[in-house]
């Protein structure tokens, strides 16, 4: 059986985060904030002196790290892990903003990013 998701789209700033993560509550279903990846990986290269042109360095350095988004029950933003550490406020920083929007336009790390946002498809279901 396949697995089972539910996808929001929208346009920045419509709620789809938070009706997602209530959703994924709701159900008892895993979630991905999939902003919250790009803005992840934005950190990742902040952190490590990697300008968006060097997406090659990024997708090095993302081979080594986890990222997970957990849903807040009470409204909110998504909390944000990256190795176990909670970087949900350092990813919603305006710098983190806009680097995630310049690498966010390279294939090669949509790429890369599509292959671990599949891995959040597993059972019962994934909302993102």
């Amino acid at each position: 059986m396949s697995e089972r998701v539910v996808t929001i789209d929208g346009p920045v700033g419509s709620g789809k985060g938070t009706i997602g993560q209530q959703l994924a509550i709701r159900l008892g279903w895993h979630f991905l904030d999939s902003g919250a990846l790009y803005r992840a990986c934005a950190y990742v290269a902040v952190q490590n002196g990697i300008t968006a042109e060097r997406t090659d360095a990024l997708l090095d350095h993302l081979e080594r790290v986890k990222f997970e988004t957990i849903p807040v029950s009470q409204g909110g933003e998504a909390r944000v892990l990256l190795n176990d550490e909670d970087i949900s406020t350092a990813v919603r920083t305006a710098e983190c903003g806009q680097m995630a929007s310049k690498i966010a336009v390279n294939q090669n790390l949509r790429r890369a990013l599509l292959n671990v946002q599949r891995k959040y498809c597993r059972p019962p279901g994934l909302v993102a």
